[in-house]
């Protein structure tokens, strides 16, 4: 029974390195702000194969230590997000030749305490920094994100700076030009109704600035019958 429980409190510390990890790399190749933009990321990252509500409920339970949302992932996710880091599986990713000299390496523990922080003053941190500085961003013209000084803002709605957002996000007009998918087949444009139920499209997966409605991806339906009738996919 004892060797039972210290493989399940290992299995579990191999469980947390690996999603510390998992959102450590997902904010440097994102440069996501928040937990919700941070999921989305790897959600696409991963090609779709976890939702991004599971995503965001590991990034708080495990990351952000709430442990209300803690949730212990499948072997199926396990698997998929140690693919993400370049293992072939979790079983791989667990393995103890992928260990480091224990004298040239710190504990697991302080590993993992070092990355986290490192991860939370990088997502959340920015929370409390001088909040004269351009933090928010609002919605222009109805066509793209600006950064703004959060005291500034006056009455404007306004979210917290996302960079990836700030760069990606964009409400655009497609005609037959537009490249509606990319070379390997995924979705390149999102569509949603706005507060007059018309229909809005946007380069890049989220919610609709003003309605805060998820967005949907394209598909050649969508694109036959509102934005081009003769497509062919």
């Amino acid at each position: 029974m004892k060797i039972i429980e210290q493989n399940k409190i290992k299995n579990e510390e191999l469980i947390e390195e690996l999603m510390v990890l998992v959102f450590k790399k997902t904010v440097e190749d994102s440069s996501a702000t928040s937990g919700y933009a941070i999921s989305k990321y790897l959600y696409n990252a991963i090609d779709e194969k976890i939702t991004e509500r599971t995503l965001l409920r590991y990034y708080n339970g495990y990351i952000l230590k709430k442990e209300d949302e803690k949730t212990r992932p499948t072997p199926f996710n396990l698997d998929v997000l140690s693919v993400y880091l370049g293992f072939e599986k979790f079983s791989t990713f667990s393995s103890p030749k992928k260990s480091t000299n224990k004298k040239e390496s710190i504990t697991l523990s302080k590993k993992l305490s070092l990355i986290g922080s490192t991860i939370i003053v990088s997502c959340i941190g920015y929370i409390t920094y001088d909040s004269t500085k351009e933090n928010c961003m609002i919605w222009v013209d109805n066509t793209h994100y600006e950064t703004v000084s959060c005291e500034e803002k006056g009455d404007l709605q306004s979210v917290l700076k996302d960079r990836y957002v700030l760069e990606n996000f964009k409400r655009i007009s497609p005609d037959s030009t537009y490249a509606f998918f990319t070379i390997d087949g995924k979705e390149n444009l999102w569509y949603g109704k706005n507060s007059l139920g018309d229909l809005e499209y946007f380069t890049s997966h989220g919610k609709h600035p003003i309605t805060d409605g998820t967005l949907k991806k394209i598909t050649p339906y969508m694109i036959k019958n509102h934005i081009w009738k003769n497509y062919k996919n």
